[in-house]
């Protein structure tokens, strides 16, 4: 049904119905800010994308392919212009390590069970804040692969396509963000 409403918004949007794709946006808005936040680790760059995105879509709407889902499109249209603008911060001589990341509003899905203790509740949100912290410490080339890869369940043919690198990269990427998010996890691993 999702895909359907999806559809009918995009066609009356392609006819000129502007609120059209307002509508359409918002109901892609939440996972997309999610993205955004994961991918810069601050709410404000994280709104500003969002805003970027709606923007590139308005102007852009034929360019969403037959096939793709709107959702699809949308995200891709997000993550090459967060490269974009790191590719920016990069020449401009600004390091995106300079800034702080904020990644305290990440929620990590953890299993619901019927009954937890204030105790186990503890103990859990300080093993998400560990991660959280241990995620942000990445360097963003790291980063954004992991939160592409392991949050948004994207394949490593796909990351490669929007990061526009070769699929080696990819997994050689990877391959160290999850070697330092080992590192840096292991004394939790040794509790749990």
């Amino acid at each position: 049904m999702g895909a359907e409403v999806d559809q009918i918004l995009w066609e009356k949007w392609r006819k000129g119905d502007v609120q059209a794709f307002g509508d359409l946006f918002e109901r892609h808005a939440p996972p997309l800010y999610n993205l955004a936040f994961r991918l810069t680790g601050s709410e404000e760059e994280a709104r500003d994308l969002l805003q970027s995105t709606a923007l590139r879509a308005i102007s852009s709407n034929a360019s969403c392919r037959n096939g793709a889902t709107i959702h699809a499109w949308l995200r891709r249209i997000l993550t090459n212009l967060h490269f974009d603008h790191r590719k920016y911060k990069t020449r401009s001589g600004r390091s995106a390590l300079d800034e702080e990341s904020d990644w305290s509003e990440i929620e990590l899905s953890v299993p619901e069970e019927t009954v937890v203790s204030p105790r186990d509740a503890l103990e859990e949100r300080e093993t998400v804040e560990q991660v959280e912290q241990a995620l942000a410490n990445l360097d963003p080339i790291y980063r954004t692969p992991v939160v592409l890869r392991d949050i948004e369940g994207l394949s490593y043919a796909e990351i490669a396509e929007l990061e526009q690198i070769p699929l080696e990269t990819v997994r050689s990427r990877l391959r160290r963000a999850r070697q330092a998010l080992r590192k840096q996890l292991s004394p939790l691993a040794e509790i749990l």
